[in-house]
């Protein structure tokens, strides 16, 4: 009995009666009998039912140097190495002192199988101006961004990604597309994708953002189809923070030397008091602009405030933005700095071109 590629061939010199193959997991190795999954001829497992050895698989007449051939599949549920051997059980008669004598003989080979992880899977939390955070707020969005580093000595072919959430956070779209659909990725390549979140209002300090599901199958070149097979994370547990108020910067993608650039502050405030604000706006080397350097003013409750300033860009670049401050009475010094983190602090501002002057 010998091992040829994915499957097991015997070859006889004798005719043999009642033929029997046996494979699987080896009986010594139990601690793997609930993560190993064999099947025969086709990789079709039963998610509900392992079967870690098959046995009393006929293998029919064979005459003398005929061969026969079974393919088999294993599935591994975790990592580790594994003893697999097949068995062939078989019967022979055999003629001594003009007697048939029926012999009962056994054939069993083994091999050792090492599972490894095929990927390992890392997350980062970014603001939406993708610096990294350690906490996200109430109703704030933020960014999701696995990465995937592949670590198997094959390459593997990603099928797709899922995300399943949390009840105490949501995505910021209806419609969540994959973005490592049909990525093939060999060893020690990388992939990541980027998911937009939105966490709802809660009491807990900490919540769990889920898990993170990717559907791959190790890749290969001949005519074999394998399935694609599901391996899931749990994402991390993020801290959240209960913010009284909200800032949203409306603004062009960018700008041009000398042309008014319109832009518009939205405060909100979360809270079902009213609150007192005061914002400063600091004057700027690279622009000018006109509005409010100093105002104070009343959010009613769940209402929103805007305020609207229009710079003029003095020189092109990327450039800082004047920066402004938001302090609330009811909480003085305490929520700048928050603020700050949720306005973008630079845009990109165009020179001026060169008109073409034709001459007459």
């Amino acid at each position: 009995m010998k091992r040829r590629g994915d499957g097991v061939t015997v070859a006889l010199a004798s005719i043999v009666e009642r033929r029997c193959l046996c494979f699987g997991l080896h009986e010594s190795q139990g601690i793997w009998e609930q993560s190993t999954h064999v099947c025969l001829d086709k990789p079709e497992f039963d998610e509900d039912v392992v079967v870690s050895s098959l046995k009393g698989i006929e293998l029919g007449a064979l005459k003398p140097k005929e061969k026969v051939s079974k393919k088999f599949f294993i599935k591994s549920l975790q990592t580790g190495n594994r003893t697999i051997h097949a068995k062939v059980t078989y019967t022979v008669d055999v003629q001594a002192s003009n007697k048939n004598i029926t012999c009962t003989c056994q054939n069993e080979e083994t091999i050792t199988l090492s599972t490894v992880t095929p990927f390992d899977v890392s997350f980062k939390l970014l603001s939406m101006k993708f610096e990294t955070i350690e906490a996200v707020q109430t109703d704030e969005l933020f960014l999701l961004m696995p990465e995937l580093n592949c670590t198997s000595p094959w390459p593997i072919q990603l099928e797709s990604s899922a995300i399943d959430l949390s009840a105490f956070v949501k995505t910021a779209d209806e419609e969540i597309v994959s973005q490592l659909t049909g990525v093939c990725l060999k060893k020690f390549e990388s992939a990541s994708e980027c998911i937009c979140l939105n966490p709802l209002s809660c009491i807990q300090p900490t919540i769990s953002l889920g898990s993170y599901t990717v559907h791959w199958k190790r890749k290969r070149d001949d005519f074999l189809d394998l399935p694609y097979v599901s391996t899931s994370v749990p994402l991390p547990t993020v801290k959240i923070e209960h913010i009284p108020m909200s800032v949203e910067l409306r603004l062009s993608a960018f700008g041009s030397v000398k042309t008014l650039l319109p832009i518009v502050y939205r405060l909100h405030n979360k809270t079902p008091y009213p609150q007192e604000m005061e914002v400063t706006m600091e004057a700027s080397d690279t622009f000018m602009f006109s509005g409010n350097k100093q105002i104070h003013f009343r959010i009613l409750p769940g209402s929103d405030y805007l305020l609207t300033y229009n710079l003029f860009p003095l020189v092109s670049g990327h450039l800082m933005l004047p920066r402004i401050h938001v302090n609330m009475l009811r909480y003085p010094g305490t929520m700048d700095s928050i603020m700050q983190k949720m306005l973008p602090t630079h845009i990109f501002i165009k020179p001026l071109g060169k008109s073409l002057i034709i001459p007459a």
